[in-house]
């Protein structure tokens, strides 16, 4: 069986619109005011979710009748394996570009993917405006999405890997962007304060 990534964006998007809907109706039942702006950022956050999960766990590739034949792929050893990969595929593989090419976008993406919860965390909620806060919220996103990868090679999934350097990557990318907002956060207060 096959499942592309788009069954989340097809029953995804009409159900978060129908839920923000309802709980719209009921907040201005109660006279609640409406913050357009949190609407919006509510809404960049889900979708951000919903890619989150495209990238990260479809293709659902599932083969029923060979789940014993297939093998987890799990790296728990920090850098070291993902170092000795580089090295060996740069000075001994005859496709050593496309190798150099496919490490960068994998560690570069990895860095990318929770950059945005970094700073769209601390945006919608003040608990995670403590940069630490949301990088270990990052931690646990992380880590999450490796065990449900490695859960789903178990059920016969693959193409998937359990790897302790995406979670150290993607928590890294947490922090950056918690970092960032944070100092964008004091430049603006700075400048309020002076003028």
């Amino acid at each position: 069986m096959y499942i592309e990534s788009n069954i989340l964006f097809i029953f995804g998007i009409p159900l978060w619109v129908l839920i923000r809907i309802i709980i719209n109706i009921v907040r201005y039942r109660k006279r609640k005011p409406l913050s357009i702006k949190r609407e919006l950022l509510l809404s960049v956050f889900y979708y951000y979710i919903l890619c989150v999960l495209g990238v990260t766990l479809f293709p659902l590739i599932l083969f029923w009748g060979d789940i014993y034949g297939s093998y987890a792929s799990v790296n728990v050893l920090p850098v070291y394996t993902t170092v000795k990969d580089i090295i060996y595929t740069c000075s001994n593989s005859p496709i050593s570009d496309f190798m150099v090419r496919f490490w960068i976008r994998n560690i570069l993406g990895n860095l990318i993917l929770l950059f945005p919860l970094g700073i769209l965390l601390p945006l919608l909620w003040d608990k995670f405006r403590n940069i630490r806060t949301a990088t270990v919220f990052g931690f646990f996103t992380s880590l999450s999405i490796e065990v449900i990868q490695l859960l789903s090679m178990l059920i016969g999934n693959r193409g998937r890997t359990f790897d302790i350097d995406d979670i150290i990557l993607n928590t890294a990318g947490a922090f950056l962007g918690a970092l960032l907002l944070n100092r964008i956060m004091r430049i603006r207060k700075h400048k309020r304060v002076h003028d």
